[in-house]
């Protein structure tokens, strides 16, 4: 069974256990009663007998497929540790790193509006509506089934699972086009704009001249430096997570989803093919036809899109796997190769990759 991160605040401000991390305690029991594989750092770290902590949790959190983020309030659940931990996974889904990776939310005390607004997005559970016993089922489910677009597969309904092929292509190679999707921005009247995401490919110093892709106008701006953790750093790279002062933007000139690039590495597009594979029904997949209207998840990036199926094909089923043409609200900054989601009120039904840019 794969193994399962749980990500929580451990003590509270007076140095104690927290009230979060016994409500994990209570994660971690009810699921390793089940079989499970689950790292939890105050009973895993003392198995394993490593002094170095902060490794043993990177690594446990590199080799995790699913990942639970369990808090009972949103100050400890962007605490820094804390959402390092779930923001650097949820990131690694959207670019395409952990094409099968799933993020829970388990929660005592907290309504949906009271999370941060990327975990929004994920499947939460509250203890108080016997969400533990859910939980347990969804992490299940999740570690049951794995999917990704196959290589030009036709239609086969007479296959019960589509196929299961690597995901689709990421680079992180220090010497490809600086690229950073925007996860946070703080735009003031002076003084530099700062955004914040992780470095997905090439090397950012101050000084450089950079664009915003996905802004109405895409704009050029410079960099006047670069932090990771509150300090100043000289250059920032592929996998780091930093803040990236720039200097004076307008107040919408970069948003949550823009991609900061070198000028001319990429463009945003509103028309594109994909090959989709659509989930099976069990974990959510539904069937749809041309000119159905849903929910494009591009790494942090959300918009609407309306999707036309090739001639000849009326609908497509759970577990198909197709190719098809997507025409979004509102241009997203892509490339070939760019995994996807969409969803449905709020609910995966089917992933894909884009194979084509068109417009």
């Amino acid at each position: 069974m794969s193994e399962i991160f749980l990500s929580f605040k451990n003590l509270d401000e007076r140095g104690r256990p927290s009230a979060d991390s016994e409500l994990a305690r209570e994660v971690f029991n009810h699921l390793t009663g089940l079989g499970l594989d689950v790292f939890f750092s105050e009973v895993s770290l003392e198995r394993m007998g490593v002094s170095a902590y902060k490794a043993a949790i990177d690594d446990a959190l590199d080799r995790a497929t699913t990942l639970i983020a369990v808090g009972t309030s949103r100050q400890n659940l962007e605490s820094q540790w804390v959402k390092h931990e779930w923001d650097s996974f949820l990131n690694e889904i959207l670019s395409g790193v952990k094409p099968f990776g799933r993020v829970f939310v388990y929660v005592d005390g907290m309504t949906l509006k009271d999370l941060p607004f990327a975990l929004r997005q994920s499947q939460v559970f509250n203890r108080a509506d016997a969400g533990l016993e859910r939980l347990a089922s969804f992490v299940l489910n999740a570690g049951a089934s794995r999917y990704t677009p196959a290589e030009s597969t036709p239609i086969d309904r007479k296959s019960a699972e589509p196929p299961e092929l690597p995901a689709a292509p990421r680079s992180s190679d220090i010497n490809d086009p600086f690229m950073m999707p925007i996860e946070e921005v703080s735009i003031k009247r002076r003084g530099p704009a700062r955004v914040t995401g992780r470095i997905q490919q090439g090397i950012c110093k101050p000084g450089d001249e950079v664009e915003i892709v996905g802004a109405w106008d895409t704009p050029r701006t410079i960099v006047v430096g670069i932090e990771i953790f509150g300090k100043v750093i000289e250059e920032g790279r592929a996998g780091d997570n930093v803040i990236l002062l720039l200097s004076p933007l307008r107040e919408y000139g970069a948003s949550i989803g823009n991609v900061v690039a070198r000028p001319g590495s990429m463009r945003a597009y509103r028309k594109f093919r994909a090959e989709v594979c659509v989930l099976p029904e069990r974990d959510g997949g539904r069937g749809f036809r041309s000119g159905y209207i849903a929910h494009y998840y591009f790494r942090n990036r959300d918009t609407t899109g309306t999707v036309t199926l090739p001639a000849g094909i009326e609908t497509v089923r759970p577990g198909d796997v197709v190719q098809l043409e997507v025409e979004l609200s509102q241009p997203v900054a892509m490339n070939e190769g760019l995994p996807f989601a969409i969803r449905l009120a709020q609910r995966s039904i089917a992933t894909g990759k884009v194979t084509t840019l068109m417009e």
